[in-house]
């Protein structure tokens, strides 16, 4: 029953059309591919002048939310290039809505512009039985002017601020190693079959994985021997401090409060609570050095509330001033997590 509940919650909130670069230039979102954080024209892989770029909707792309546009290429005046781009990135991100895969074990959840639905935002729940299990991780994607002849960019958010590689694919600075984006060697990306669904369970499934040492190359000879076990034992003791840290802890207790996934992850949070106390108990004995993080993740948990719970009650009257303010705040105020709105379903009609 818990968890038949956490996917339905969740696949309520898996894809929604948001006002993305507008919450940008108000600081209260952030995008790795707006010049400045601004959200403004100009955006990186689009020359001047580019429809794509500080002109806003490509010519012949209806204005609006996602809900009731027309099909792009209705509009005279555009040229077939646009228009056939403008068509493709309608399909390929309104089809996410009902195509991102959403489970108890891991989850993808996406949140698109509103008028420029090229401007993406992507939350992958680390997988089960990996060292991200239970992490947040949280990527940017832009689909450039010669999307879809060229692949998108994609750039990893969750790098305790540039300090933290996840993986051999994924970098301090957010670079994201994927044949499938031309960053690494394998088949690579194909206009006419490859998708941002294929990107994402890429990720997913190929990059967050059980032994992650193993997709450093030349590695993947070493498995199934002492040293490679050895070694991909080690690295990942040290992945699961990463994640506890910058996947975990830091999403629970505020520092992503600039994040648009605010409501998702806290969600994730509360409705995994007990799931997630298990596999720290779990992680305390197969992981030296991390009793600390541990601790500080039981007790951000702790402050978690159901909708409609009540508030801590205030301070007794008897209290200073000063003391009755400070003791009176709702128990883990300014964290995601706090005062979890409700689940309702998207405003936002794809069918």
């Amino acid at each position: 029953a818990e968890e038949e509940e956490y996917v339905k919650e969740l696949r309520k909130r898996r894809f929604e059309a948001i006002p993305l670069l507008e919450m940008v230039e108000q600081g209260k979102a952030t995008f790795a591919f707006s010049r400045g954080g601004s959200g403004q024209g100009g955006h990186e892989g689009y020359p001047p002048g580019h429809p794509g770029g500080a002109h806003g909707m490509p010519e012949g792309w209806p204005g609006g939310v996602m809900h009731g546009m027309q099909r792009p290429g209705q509009q005279g005046g555009a040229s077939v290039t646009v228009r056939g781009r403008s068509a493709r990135v309608m399909s390929e991100v309104t089809s996410l809505a009902a195509s991102l895969p959403v489970n108890w074990a891991s989850s993808i959840l996406v949140r698109a512009d509103e008028t420029r639905p090229d401007h993406i935002k992507a939350l992958i729940v680390g997988p089960e039985d990996t060292p991200y299990q239970n992490g947040l991780f949280e990527f940017d994607i832009l689909l450039g002017p010669s999307y879809p002849s060229a692949p998108p960019s994609v750039q990893l958010i969750t790098t305790g601020r540039g300090t933290i590689r996840f993986n051999p694919n994924l970098y301090e600075c957010g670079k994201v190693c994927l044949s499938l984006l031309g960053t690494w060697a394998g088949p690579g990306w194909d206009p006419a079959t490859s998708t941002i669904l294929q990107v994402l369970v890429s990720i997913q499934a190929l990059i967050l994985v059980k032994d992650p040492f193993f997709n450093e190359p030349g590695f993947e000879g070493m498995q199934n021997t002492p040293q490679g076990k050895a070694e991909s034992t080690r690295y990942n003791r040290d992945i699961r401090k990463h994640t506890l840290q910058a996947a975990i802890l830091e999403h629970i207790s505020g520092a992503s409060n600039a994040s648009v996934f605010q409501e998702v992850m806290a969600l994730h949070f509360l409705r995994k609570r007990s799931a997630i106390l298990k596999q720290l108990l779990e992680w305390e004995k197969s992981t030296p050095g991390t009793v600390g993080l541990c601790k500080q993740i039981r007790a951000a948990l702790s402050t978690l509330r159901e909708p409609g719970a009540p508030a801590p009650p205030a301070a007794p009257e008897s209290a200073s001033p000063a003391t009755s303010r400070r003791d009176a705040r709702p128990r883990g105020g300014g964290h995601a997590a706090e005062n979890l709105p409700r689940a309702v379903e998207p405003e936002v009609d794809l069918t």
